[in-house]
């Protein structure tokens, strides 16, 4: 069979080689030149079985790579630092399109290996907009895979991406700052995955369904922190801003984020309305406006002082009234119709202050302005007819009945109400003691006068304890001894 003596021959620029061969040979002798070379490239002859490999394909500096940005072989591919895995049976022309095609492909595929750099933790959030919700953070130093989401703005800037050659150089000359501004092409990177660098590097990231599950990061704030990419922008050092067109993007994005209202504001403002409608509530609820209040109460206080307290004294007042009113009911229940002057015996100070008491509210009772009498130096003083006397006390009782039903009326002044009360505090017990006096004498007078007091046969005579007057005892008997009875010769 002559066609297993022949193998097909594929261009040497697809990474294989003829350099290493199977132990047993069976393909070794080479056929007739094949017409597989559509590219215009040159033929190679292709490896054994045993040294066949899944390697990608190197290409030259002009061809473009596209290989799937999710592929888990492609991201892996990425990290610049790695040499691609070893391929057996590979020659020095191979090695040379490999390494050039792992250079190319970080940036030519869009996926890119930053670092970063900030003080603290670094957000992550679902969406290319500062308003976004924010599903999780990074530390100092975290490794992020991603690449650019441009925006209009970026897009509209006419920025290319730099060529390989121009990466190695901003990449030998990291010191630059200008350069490596100008390598910063978008605002927002479309994150891959993380690589924490230490324990707790990356928290737990929680991916919002309504937005597609993605995660994206700022490339860089206005300070100069945020994600710095491996071999092209320094690691340390100085900080790089953003460039113009980009800063401007930022501040016109953080506008926009205080503008809209988050998941969180509008939970506050949902509370804040919720506590003013409860005050609005319980405001409504009261009887008067407390607003105010303090401003309002001056004024009054100053016109009116007796406002303040004027329930206070209606009470008072009615209850001082109705005192008086018991203690003068028990002097006239006990002084009886017959005796004239009721208050005989009572001190002269209360008694002249209980006159005066009574005079004046029968005076205000009648519209009378008060005149208060003129007290003459002298003790001695005089009475107008019936004063102190059971009618007068009866007219007495009826003012205090009406004071203490109404709580007083209007000609009836304040001090007038301040001297009810204050002689109803001092002297109402007096006036209870005196009407008890009282009781007793009237007691002693109803008692028969008895003969049979004393030795000479004079009748014992009995002086009330009150000291009230009492009417005249009939004059003693004649004596009823001799000598007394015996005619003078």
């Amino acid at each position: 069979q002559a066609w297993l003596k022949e193998r097909p021959r594929f261009p040497a620029s697809l990474g294989f080689s003829a350099a290493s061969e199977g132990p047993s040979g069976a393909m070794a002798a080479p056929g007739p030149a094949d017409s597989f070379d559509l590219l215009g490239l040159g033929a190679g002859e292709l490896p054994a079985p045993e040294g066949l490999q899944h390697v990608p394909a190197a290409q030259s500096q002009d061809a473009v790579l596209c290989p799937p940005a999710a592929a888990p072989d492609a991201v892996g591919a990425l990290h610049p630092d790695r040499s691609p895995p070893a391929r057996q049976g590979a020659t020095a022309g191979s090695d040379d399109h490999s390494s050039k095609a792992d250079q190319l492909l970080p940036r030519d595929a869009g996926l890119r290996r930053f670092v970063v750099r900030c003080e603290g933790r670094w957000r992550v959030r679902s969406a290319p907009s500062l308003s976004s919700k924010v599903v999780g953070t990074v530390a100092n130093g975290t490794v992020v895979i991603a690449k650019e989401e441009l925006s209009e703005s970026a897009s509209s800037g006419a920025r290319l991406t730099a060529p390989s050659g121009m990466c190695e150089g901003l990449a030998a000359d990291s010191t630059s700052a200008q350069q490596a501004t100008s390598a910063i092409g978008s605002l927002w990177v479309h994150v891959m995955r993380f690589e924490a660098q230490e324990p707790m590097g990356v928290s737990e990231i929680k991916r919002d369904a309504a937005s597609g599950g993605y995660l994206y990061c700022l490339r860089r704030n206005a300070l100069g922190y945020g994600l710095y990419e491996v071999g092209v922008e320094p690691l340390d050092g100085p900080l790089i801003t953003l460039p113009e067109n980009l800063s401007s993007e930022l501040r016109s994005d953080a506008q926009r984020a205080a503008a809209d209202k988050s998941e969180d504001v509008s939970l506050t403002w949902k509370l804040l309305g919720a506590a003013e409608s409860v005050g609005r509530f319980f405001n409504s609820m009261s009887r008067a406006d407390e607003g105010g209040i303090s401003e309002d109460m001056k004024p009054q206080v100053r016109r009116r002082p007796e406002e303040v307290f004027e329930v206070r004294q209606r009470e008072q007042l009615k209850k001082s009234a109705g005192t008086l009113k018991k203690a003068t009911q028990k002097i006239i229940s006990k002084a009886g119709a017959s005796p004239d002057d009721a208050l005989a015996g009572m001190p002269k100070e209360i008694c002249r202050r209980f006159a005066r008491l009574r005079s004046s509210m029968a005076d205000t009772a009648k519209g009378m302005p008060l005149v208060a009498p003129q007290v003459d130096a002298t003790p001695a003083t005089t009475r107008t007819a019936g004063e102190g006397g059971v009618p007068d006390l009866e007219r007495f009782v009826e003012l205090l009945a009406r004071l203490e039903r109404t709580g007083g009326w209007p000609e009836l002044g304040s001090e007038l109400r301040q001297e009810v009360v204050s002689f109803s505090n001092k002297h109402a017990a007096d006036l209870e003691t005196h009407a008890r006096g009282l009781g007793k004498a009237s007691g002693v007078a109803e008692r028969p006068v008895s003969f049979e007091g004393t030795a000479a046969g004079s009748p014992a005579q009995s002086t009330p304890s009150g000291g009230g007057l009492l009417p005249l005892l009939p004059p003693p008997p004649p004596p009823s001894s001799g000598v007394s009875t015996g005619r003078l010769i």
